[in-house]
């Protein structure tokens, strides 16, 4: 058991002193997640769009490009 715990926790340290660096900062942290939320959302808004292709929903986009051609 003793040396299990202490294979772990050689594992784990690395990443524990991770954590605590960026406990200290909580402005980078913030803009690591916005960032990729942005990245995520664009990302989606892809995917959707090829779905809705691929499926035939594409109602909204058509009926627009009819409206703007009246």
């Amino acid at each position: 058991k003793k040396r299990l715990a202490a294979a772990i926790n050689r594992f784990l340290d690395p990443i524990r002193e991770r954590r605590v660096a960026f406990e200290s900062q909580p402005d980078l942290i913030d803009g690591i997640i916005r960032e990729g939320s942005a990245r995520a959302r664009e990302e989606c808004q892809r995917t959707l769009a090829e779905a809705r292709e691929a499926i035939g929903l594409t109602y909204f986009r058509d009926a627009e490009s009819v409206q703007v051609s009246r």
